[in-house]
């Protein structure tokens, strides 16, 4: 059986099966069920065009070509039906219901033999011979199937989504396949010797049909017909030298007798030399069909090689969309990496980007990314509506991603599965959808690209990091020295160069002025007793300068060790220490001669007392009986001796009270009292000290209750009275003030005086101090104010003093009053 016989067969059986498949995709669907009748006529066709062909004579073969003008009426008619429905093309009932009657209409005109008018030898085999009527049917055909295709072309012109588009390029395809293959039936019809190619056009064209309405990622149709082609165009021009090489084999060499073994080693060379000319062949011809994605390929084979020369990382990503964008010829590419704060992924570079990503953002914790680091491959932005695992998306989120016209999203994953970053590819420039190629190079890709930016990224972090170390090592004040075997610098920083000098190549030891290796050098397999653990040495004299040296290992990228050396000047250090230890003896000296003074006034304050307390007790009861004295001027005497006897006691309490003070030895003993009550505790005393000066009180009645020591407040009220009345005028006024502020009681003593300068404020609080003694000659030796600060902190307040000169003082302390209004 030739092959003019066994095609239609091939076509009936290959209708069939496709017949099947389509009721088995989607039998409730009219469009697959109308289009299953038209692969059904088709298979009825094939079988009639065998009947025809394998007839034995003309008459028979009349028999079975009459009835192919009914049935070629009918498949162009459901044919059209199919377009009409499957392109929502809006077309007027009547036309199809008018289609389908005048294929009822030629069923009779069939059976009068109107149709043909006979059957035609040919040197191929037999051809019919059309009846006018027939004419006309046959032209009805062609433009029912010029209508259909314009169908299918208006859906491809005008269609916005880039899949229906490319269903209709193939659909479209197979139109232009059947056209030339009827083509090739009409021709010998006009006397013109060619094959009649039908059939294998409507086999082709069946195909394409029906994958183009079963299958829904679809190649594309440009991208199948420039790959068959260069197919075709590969072995065509691969079969030039091997058509050569045998004809050279067979005519040349027959000529003259040749050994078997040289027919041997032209099969070895052909064996050899066919693969490795296959592959440069077809590498001409992907790279002259696919010129712009072979570039940008080409360029993605040697991406590794120019992202190592790339120290920036902003350079490598830009590098990286361009690439991809080429690749793809997509219209944009963005490029998405975590935040290391927040883990969010954000757009950091992108290729032809024209949409607004200032608000493209994918949530660390989004569905999307764990679905993508699971599945590891690209995902369709379309399809996110139909993955069950997705369904949790929101629209706020998937938003941002449409608005910028992403069509693919591929993951950048590495090897332990995690997502360093996202590719997203916007449309393409020609407006196709994205074939199965793309997806595998888009993968092939993303795969190389994650790899890529991990290995820049930990690149840049080891030059950081080295920067960083180098720059922490050179902003250290110590010498650091890192030296490596044979005790070879490595390294030294900036402290290390200026005090042992530039290593230019030398030696530790040569660097540390030595004449020879050290016994105790820590440097692997350098001294007797080297050990590679962190350590310290001691101190070591280099020059004039007293070192403190320490040390750790090192583990090289090798695996060989070197050692870190830091080394401290402790010169001036060791200078300080004796000179801090000289002053502490000098400190001790003092403070046991502060003490021995404190001491001896202490004792010497005890031991006045007794005598001063005879002699006051005597003194006064001579006063007593005053009137018993014959002369005023021993009166007298016995007053003055009274007067100093009370202020040398004064002076001696006031040195008990200071020693007791700078001893800590000072007891408080503390109760509730209202300020008012003090200071009527101490009327009399503040009556006496300030005698011939108007004293005023404001005391305000809801000051708070204060915890204190009432005879040492009272003892700080009499001597900043009596302070005041020193360096004030008779007759002048003393104000005594309370009031709170805060969390605190205030009290002031304020005088006319002759007022304290302002370089002396701070001073007038420490012991024995007294302003300008010369000028003012008041008596007292500067106790006073000093016990005032001394009890004031004891209580925990604070005192200071206010003074304009020729206006007076004021002298104001604070109590603390705690949460409930009392003093603490």
């Amino acid at each position: 059986m030739n092959a003019y016989l066994v095609l239609p067969l091939v076509q009936a059986f290959s209708c069939l099966v496709l017949t099947v498949t389509v009721l088995l995709a989607r039998f409730r669907s009219f469009t697959y069920r109308l289009f299953s009748v038209f692969l059904a006529s088709l298979t009825l066709w094939g079988f009639l065009i065998y009947g025809m062909r394998a007839s034995p004579d003309t008459a028979h073969a009349y028999l079975w070509e009459k009835w192919l003008i009914p049935l070629a009426v009918f498949m162009a008619a459901v044919y059209y039906h199919f377009s009409v429905v499957s392109t929502t093309v809006n077309r007027r009932k009547w036309i199809v219901l008018g289609l389908y009657i005048i294929v009822l209409a030629s069923i009779p005109l069939t059976l009068r033999d109107y149709l043909i008018a006979g059957v035609l030898v040919k040197p191929y085999g037999y051809a019919p011979k059309y009846a006018p009527v027939g004419m006309v049917l046959i032209a009805l055909v062609l433009i029912l199937g010029a209508f259909a295709a314009g169908n299918w072309y208006r859906v491809f012109r005008t269609s916005p989504r880039p899949d229906e588009r490319n269903r209709a390029a193939y659909i479209l395809t197979g139109c232009g396949i059947i056209a030339i293959g009827g083509l090739f039936d009409v021709l010998p019809l006009m006397g013109l010797p060619a094959y009649p190619g039908l059939v294998i056009s409507i086999i082709i064209f069946c195909l394409l049909t029906t994958v183009a309405i079963l299958k829904y990622n679809l190649l594309d149709i440009r991208f199948v017909l420039r790959k068959s082609f260069a197919y075709i165009l590969t072995s065509a021009a691969m079969a030039v030298p091997v058509i050569g090489l045998f004809f050279f084999a067979t005519f040349l060499l027959a000529e003259s007798p040749v050994a078997p073994w040289v027919y041997f080693v032209l099969i070895i060379i052909l064996a050899f030399s066919v693969p490795a000319l296959w592959g440069r062949i077809q590498k001409q011809v992907d790279k002259w069909f696919y010129r712009d994605r072979y570039s940008s390929l080409e360029a993605l084979e040697t991406y590794n090689w120019h992202a190592q020369s790339l120290g920036d990382i902003s350079m490598v990503v830009g590098t990286t969309v361009k690439l991809v964008a080429g690749a793809l010829r997509a219209s944009d590419v963005y490029l998405m990496q975590p935040v290391p704060a927040s883990g969010d992924f954000q757009v950091v570079a992108t290729a032809s980007g024209t949409g607004d990503t200032s608000g493209v953002v994918i949530k660390a914790q989004n569905p999307l990314l764990r679905w993508l680091q699971h599945s590891g491959g690209p995902l369709r932005f379309r399809d996110i509506v139909t993955i069950p695992q997705l369904q949790n998306v929101v629209w706020e989120e998937t938003e941002p991603l449409q608005r910028i016209g992403v069509e693919l999203i591929a993951p950048l994953r590495l090897r332990g599965g995690q997502v360093s970053g996202l590719i997203l590819v916007g449309k393409k420039l020609a407006g196709q959808s994205y074939s199965v190629e793309d997806i595998q190079i888009v993968t092939t890709i993303s795969n190389q690209i994650a790899v890529t930016l991990e290995n820049t990224r930990l690149y840049r972090d080891i030059l950081e990091s080295r920067e960083n170390l180098e720059t922490w090592l050179n902003n250290m004040t110590d010498c650091v020295m890192i030296v490596g075997k044979n005790q070879t610098i490595q390294f030294m920083n900036n402290s290390a160069s200026a005090s042992f000098g530039s290593r230019a190549e030398r030696k530790c030891w040569q660097a540390l002025e030595r004449e020879e290796i050290c016994p105790d050098c820590p440097v692997p397999g350098g001294g007797e007793n080297n050990q590679a653990s962190p350590r310290p040495i001691g101190s070591r004299n280099i020059g004039a300068r007293e070192y403190e040296v320490a040390t750790a290992p090192l583990l090289n990228p090798d695996g060989s060790l070197s050692l870190i050396e830091v080394f401290r000047d402790v010169t001036e250090r060791k200078r300080l220490e004796e000179e801090i230890i000289r002053a502490q003896v000098k400190i001790e000296t003092l403070r046991q001669s502060e003490r021995l003074k404190t001491d001896l006034l202490s004792m010497v304050s005890h031991e006045l007392r007794t005598p001063l307390a005879v002699i006051k007790g005597h003194v006064t009861t001579f006063l007593r009986h005053a009137k018993r004295w014959p002369s005023g001027d021993q009166l007298d005497f016995l007053k003055d001796i009274d007067q100093e006897t009370d202020v040398l006691t004064r002076l001696v309490s006031n040195l008990l009270d200071m020693s007791s003070l700078e001893a800590g030895a000072m007891k408080l003993e503390r109760d509730y009292y209202q300020l008012s009550e003090i200071l009527e505790w101490a009327e009399k005393a503040l009556n006496v000290v300030t005698r011939g000066h108007r004293l005023s009180v404001g005391i305000p009645e809801e000051l708070p209750i204060v915890f204190v020591d009432k005879m040492r407040i009272g003892q700080v009220l009499v001597n900043l009275c009596e302070n005041a009345a020193k360096y004030s005028s008779a007759g002048t006024g003393i104000v005594i003030e309370a009031w709170t502020s805060g969390d605190e009681v205030m009290c002031s003593v304020a005088d006319k005086g002759v007022g304290i300068p302002p370089e002396y404020l701070d001073k007038v609080f420490e012991r024995f101090y007294r302003v300008d003694r010369n000028r003012y000659s008041n008596s007292g030796i500067g106790l006073g104010l000093a016990i005032c600060r001394g009890i004031i902190e004891a209580h925990g307040g604070k005192i200071r003093a206010e003074s304009e000169l020729g206006r007076g003082s004021k002298f104001i302390f604070s109590l603390p009053v705690n949460e409930n209004g009392v003093s603490l």
